[in-house]
């Protein structure tokens, strides 16, 4: 068969008329509340997306949802240097301005350390989680801590993540770009994201919740003689298993399995302290969750 040719080039024109008139749509919903810019500004920011529509999305939520400041002042801050697209990389030049322009302090230890921390709780769950579930898993890792950390860093990242404006919306990455940027040590530097650390996060914040929220039935259900399901329709009490902790329960083995082999965490009192004391309540609330067959491969892998 013959070599069928297509010419894109009438492609990437349509693709950049399109992406300036979301830019200048998106900008004008704003205008009451964030100002307006002028005509060459916007050309200007047309030109720098280049047809490339993420770049456009991401550029637009950052300067919509910046706090303090107008869209003048963020067109301002996006001709730094920081935030210059390179031809070959113009969504990591892109991530690279917005973090570095939201913690501008890079030297502040205790600020990147949470904010690696915490973006690989954000990036490691099996399923998106919660502001709250994030920061009661978190709690129960760190039971000294007393902010919210969680909300400290994700309420700040607006333009590269859904959910960060409500505490029960899962969060996530707009696009998978802002992953793929965070996992690459070569090409997000100072905010590289150790996976591997995220999971052994989590793994010992869901042990420690479990220890301490698991307990003999849970859901006060009147008899064991009917099906849960049943009992629980009749007014048994499933909400007292929080979101967070069903999350733990059905994968902290997730976790586990992801955390490096040189990891101490079996030897860590918490594991010890779940198989000794809270097995039996695992098996309940897995069973009214309708996940007890989870439990054997779980137990399987842990072995």
């Amino acid at each position: 068969p013959g070599i069928i040719t297509l010419d894109l080039g009438a492609a990437v024109n349509e693709a950049r008329a399109d992406v300036g008139l979301y830019i200048r749509d998106r900008l004008e919903r704003v205008r009451s509340a964030k100002g307006s810019l002028d005509d060459a500004s916007l050309k200007s920011l047309v030109q720098q997306a280049d047809g490339l529509f993420q770049w456009a999305f991401t550029v637009c939520n950052w300067m919509v949802k910046s706090k303090g400041i107008n869209l003048t002042d963020s067109f301002r801050r996006l001709g730094q240097s920081s935030f210059i697209a390179k031809a070959h990389e113009p969504l990591d030049s892109l991530y690279i301005g917005i973090l570095s322009s939201t913690f501008e302090d890079q030297s502040d230890t205790v600020i990147m350390n949470r904010f690696r921390s915490v973006l690989a709780q954000v990036l490691s769950p099996s399923k998106p989680l919660a502001m709250q579930d994030l920061q009661k898993i978190r709690s129960a890792e760190e039971p000294s801590t007393t902010a919210d950390e969680v909300h400290l860093i994700v309420s700040n990242l607006g333009a590269v993540l859904k959910g960060v404006q409500n505490q029960n919306e899962p969060i996530l990455p707009y696009h998978t770009s802002f992953r793929d940027f965070l996992l690459n040590k070569d090409r997000s530097g100072v905010w590289y994201i150790d996976l591997k650390a995220g999971h052994t996060y989590m793994t010992s914040g869901c042990l420690r919740l479990m220890n301490k929220e698991l307990r003999f039935n849970i859901c006060k259900l009147p008899s064991s003689f009917f099906s849960n399901d049943r009992l629980l329709k009749e007014g048994g009490e499933r909400g007292t298993v929080s979101s967070a902790l069903e999350y733990a329960c059905r994968f902290w083995d997730y976790h586990l399995a992801r955390t490096p082999d040189d990891s101490d965490i079996l030897n860590q009192e918490h594991m010890t302290i779940f198989f000794k004391t809270k097995l039996l309540f695992w098996f309940e609330v897995l069973s009214i969750l309708g996940e007890v067959n989870s439990a054997v491969p779980a137990l399987q892998r842990l072995a």
